[in-house]
């Protein structure tokens, strides 16, 4: 009867794990890097319109804002002395605008703690690689 598969060498086995090894890394390493690029252009994207918002926002804001001054500044001049209503309507609405900026940097590091860059498909395939491997030493 003849033997199905023949014995190779050890040596010859060693080498061709080796080189399978060496092209499942690099192919990893390409896995990585093509969804780490589709993962930053996703979050690049995802960022652009709040970019444009943003500028169009503190624009709108510093129209409102001086609306707001001269309106404040009206009425702390009629209730006060003008000297008194000049510097304490930009106070008045800085400390407001602060604090609702303050609030928003926060929303938006909750926001983005819910974004990631890393690959989770490259890790799940490595580790499927890493026990690929382990049963092929075995």
């Amino acid at each position: 009867m003849i033997d199905p598969q023949p014995q190779r060498p050890i040596s010859s086995l060693l080498r061709e794990l080796a080189d399978d090894a060496r092209g499942l890394v690099r192919d990893e390493v390409r896995l990585a890097k093509a969804e780490t690029s589709e993962n930053v252009a996703a979050m690049v994207k995802g960022l652009a319109p709040f970019a444009v918002a943003a500028v169009l926002g503190v624009v709108a804001l510093l129209m409102l804002a001086t609306a707001a001054n001269a309106a404040l500044t009206t009425l702390l001049a009629k209730a006060m002395s003008l000297g008194i209503a000049v510097w304490l309507s930009p106070l008045i609405l800085a400390l407001v605008l602060g604090i609702v900026a303050w609030a928003q940097v926060g929303k938006g590091r909750t926001a983005l703690k819910h974004q990631s860059l890393k690959p989770d498909q490259t890790v799940a395939t490595l580790q499927e690689d890493k026990q690929w491997i382990k049963n092929k030493l075995s």
